[in-house]
């Protein structure tokens, strides 16, 4: 019994979003949605975000499956724990921090705002291994096969694109514009109604 309670995934508690048959987690339409795990991580979901929640054996983190959408993450640092985020091609790996993700399957478009803390992110025409530190917004675009990452306050400071030359690269960075993911409480409170 000691080794089955050890094994157990990260618990948690859901609140204004609605769980399909088929495991698919959808925010109501009308307002956001979070959810909170019992290492004191949190989720936030704007309006009609949908994905879907793997939780790792011995409480260990979660794997969360964007369909389409916005988040708000907060991170517990914990010794041991693997956070990861996958959104169509891409996948952002978390250890412990604070960041926004907002992803458009129609449109192809993926952005990642850093609020505290370092990412990895790779996926599309990003490189494994990128660094994305505190201050910085990635943006890529599946069909330019782009991205670009920008410090607050400054220009992209990297672009890509697929077979281009570095002056190619240069001119396919778009301005990335600040403060789309508005900063979140690092452990918003949330009511007592629980569903999983």
């Amino acid at each position: 019994a000691g080794f089955l309670v050890a094994r157990r995934p990260l618990g948690y508690r859901v609140v204004d979003c609605s769980l399909a048959a088929d495991g698919l987690f959808a925010a109501t339409t009308v307002r956001t949605g979070a959810i909170a795990f019992d290492d004191g991580s949190r989720m936030s979901v704007e309006k009609n975000a949908r994905f879907r929640l793997g939780m790792l054996p011995y409480g260990h983190g979660a794997d969360i499956r964007f369909e389409e959408g916005e988040a708000h993450l907060a991170v517990t640092h914990r010794p041991g724990a693997r956070w990861s985020v996958q959104a169509g091609p891409f996948r952002i790996e978390v250890t412990g921090t604070r960041f926004g993700v907002r992803w458009s399957r129609q449109l192809g478009r993926f952005q990642v705002t850093m609020l505290e803390g370092e990412v990895l992110v790779a996926g599309g025409a990003i490189p494994p291994g990128t660094h994305l530190r505190a201050g910085q917004t990635l943006r890529a675009d599946v069909m330019a096969s782009s991205f670009a990452i920008a410090n607050a306050q400054s220009p992209p400071a990297e672009a890509s694109r697929a077979g281009a030359t570095d002056s190619a690269k240069a001119a396919s960075a778009e301005p990335v514009k600040h403060n789309l993911v508005a900063p979140c409480d690092p452990r918003p409170a949330l009511p007592p109604t629980s569903s999983r």
